[in-house]
């Protein structure tokens, strides 16, 4: 588990690496290093292979580690803590806190920004606001199960996606509008840091969320999970930033 101090040490390496050699020109000499894996217990080996470190939270490279042959993907890929997105390509900080920083589609790795632009893309990932007629926190019966059934009109908030990251930067193409946290365990509301509401409560006010946003002229929806803590998480409601704009330039009456 990565914490703050993690963050605070990674900032101050890629300060240091503006100021003399960058992530990728140690990444290119590995044998000026030592292996990670092997340091971690207690061991030291010159380096056979070198990564650029990314994370969700920029395009800047924001650290480098090193492997030696014997350890190169053998705790994770590259090393345990990180993973390689099967759509950049790049090698990320598996997590800073209590989320992952991916997830699995079709049996591939993807950075949650990389599966966030795909999401975004699918038009049929848009819930159409004015067709919801009820919203619940129920745990799926079926992994097919969808975040909205048509048949019913129904918005299952426990199907909700994470693709979002606390503080992770979204394209610009989308607005965040709402969100309505839970407990990750019940699905309740939550009321305080050590309180919840009724789960019905919390169903009530995304129903509501839902139906104020269709009265402002909102068509459709992104309803994703866009932060995890230790026990809550957070479901949040995005609209395309184009519509709102639109929205936002009609004459008030």
């Amino acid at each position: 588990m990565w914490s703050l101090p993690d963050i605070i040490r990674l900032n101050n390496k890629a300060a240091e690496a503006a100021q003399t050699q960058t992530f990728e020109q140690q990444a290119a000499n590995p044998s000026e290093h030592q292996c990670l894996v092997c340091s971690w217990n207690g061991d030291e080996a010159a380096a056979d292979y070198g990564y650029v470190v990314h994370d969700i939270y920029g395009p800047d490279a924001k650290d480098a580690i090193f492997l030696c042959e014997h350890h190169d993907g053998c705790t994770g890929s590259p090393a345990e803590g990180y993973f390689e997105c099967g759509d950049c390509c790049r090698v990320m900080a598996e997590n800073y806190t209590w989320e992952n920083y991916y997830t699995i589609q079709d049996a591939e790795v993807l950075c949650l920004p990389c599966a966030l632009k795909s999401y975004i893309a699918q038009q049929s990932n848009w819930v159409p606001l004015d067709e919801i007629e009820k919203v619940v926190v129920e745990a799926p019966q079926d992994e097919d199960d969808p975040l909205y059934d048509s048949a019913t009109a129904t918005l299952n908030l426990a199907r909700a996606p994470h693709l979002i990251a606390v503080q992770m930067p979204v394209p610009d193409t989308i607005h965040f509008e709402k969100n309505l946290e839970f407990d990750s365990s019940t699905g309740e509301m939550l009321a305080s840091y050590s309180s919840t509401y009724a789960r019905s409560v919390g169903e009530s006010a995304a129903l509501e969320a839902i139906q104020e946003l269709r009265e402002q002229g909102y068509s459709k929806a992104l309803v994703i999970l866009d932060a995890a803590y230790q026990f809550s998480i957070s479901i949040g409601i995005y609209v395309r930033a184009e519509e709102r704009r639109a929205i936002e330039a009609e004459p008030q009456e």
